[in-house]
């Protein structure tokens, strides 16, 4: 780690005790404004290692307070300055990033968060309690124990539940067959230290033959093959997703989305790009999608509201002030629209904002229904609540 700089003039090359600490400051250079001033500041090296600060012909770390501020220091720990970068120099540092929750690496040693201990490992949950790496070696958590694997999540998803190498693997199909990987995707048979599909039973037995319409074995997965694979199913039932192609099922025929509930609620009659899509305005009306929620017309492959004169035909017009076409949705764009509504009257919902009426003030809580009745006469998070 480094502990001295030599200073070099803007054009010399730069030289440190330490060959990592050089390429750094190297790299803090591009925060170099021609031949003026070296802008720092609100540059990726400031915001990310920690840089802030023109030095020595270059964005250099000077302050704890930069490193702190540094995604370097959420994410790997590196929180304390010295030698012109940050660096991880404290185990309390260590603890808060997110390396140490999903790794284990919660103890510095020579500026750097490592995992030193079986305590660092056991208190992550991400490395002991989901992927069985629970015990500290060579500086980073590592499978140790069948029992630690057959107790982690992994085990009972992936079929990881017996330790390979320095993780969990799968080394047996008793640990495939009751993972989720096989009830659902027919992942049923070790290989390599995993669950892949090596019977075409076990695909054929799978939740995504039944959904997705891969039923079929491929190169260590399920695949849908053939066409056959898709028209049985869920898949292509609602979404028109019937043929297949590079191994799954996608819209192939007009014919097959327009059977699809897609197209009745939401107008997605056609086949474009391998799903199915609305393409006409005809498409939108007479749908769900048009009636209720004011979305007549076909926009980039989707029914979107483009009339105000739809929307303000709509109830949700009248009770919830969604007049006007807005964002492809119809929308209250002015505190108009909600005080003209029963939002506003009962709820006292009488202001427009993000988008839908909410109530901001107590005075349109005050001469609300909600009020007279229920004593809800207080605004808060954009409701009446009682005081």
């Amino acid at each position: 780690m480094p502990t001295k700089l030599c200073s070099f003039r803007r054009v010399a090359a730069c030289w440190l005790l330490a060959l990592g600490t050089a390429i750094d400051l190297l790299a803090g250079c591009a925060g170099h404004v021609g031949d003026g001033e070296v802008q720092c500041q609100g540059t990726a090296s400031c915001s990310a290692h920690g840089q802030c600060t023109p030095q020595l012909g270059g964005c250099l770390a000077t302050s704890d307070v930069d490193c702190a501020a540094s995604k370097d220091c959420y994410s790997v720990g590196n929180c304390q300055v010295q030698g012109g970068r940050c660096w991880a120099l404290s185990s309390a540092s260590c603890a808060k990033s997110a390396l140490c929750q999903n790794q284990g690496a919660c103890s510095a040693r020579d500026g750097v968060c490592l995992a030193l201990s079986d305590a660092d490992c056991t208190g992550s949950w991400s490395a002991c309690t989901y992927h069985g790496l629970c015990r500290a070696i060579d500086g980073a958590c590592a499978a140790a124990s069948d029992q630690d694997c057959q107790k982690s999540v992994d085990c009972s998803i992936t079929g990881a539940c017996a330790v390979f190498g320095k993780r969990c693997g799968a080394t047996s199909d008793g640990h495939c067959e009751p993972a989720k990987v096989c009830v659902e995707h027919g992942l049923c048979t070790a290989g390599e230290g995993a669950c892949v599909a090596a019977d075409p039973a076990d695909c054929a037995a799978s939740a995504w033959c039944a959904l997705a319409g891969k039923c079929s074995l491929g190169a260590k997965v399920c695949i849908a093959a053939s066409n056959a694979d898709c028209l049985a199913s869920k898949w292509c039932q609602d979404l028109g997703l019937c043929g297949a192609q590079g191994g799954v099922c996608v819209a192939v025929a007009d014919a097959d989305c327009a059977r699809t509930v897609g197209c009745a609620k939401e107008g997605l009659c056609h086949a474009v790009s391998g799903k199915c899509a609305a393409v006409l305005n005809s498409d939108c009306t007479g749908t769900q999608a048009c009636t209720e929620e004011g979305r007549c017309g076909a926009v980039q492959g989707a029914c979107r509201a483009i009339s105000d004169a739809v929307c303000a035909a709509l109830t949700a017009c009248k009770t919830k002030g969604k007049c006007h076409a807005a964002a492809g949705q119809c929308r209250p764009t002015s505190n108009a629209d909600c005080a003209a509504s029963q939002a506003c009257a009962e709820s006292g919902k009488c202001k427009v904002s993000h988008g839908s009426c909410a109530a901001l003030t107590d005075a349109d809580c005050a001469g609300s229904l909600a009020c007279k009745e229920s004593g809800e006469c207080k605004a808060k998070n954009s409701h009446c609540v009682a005081p």
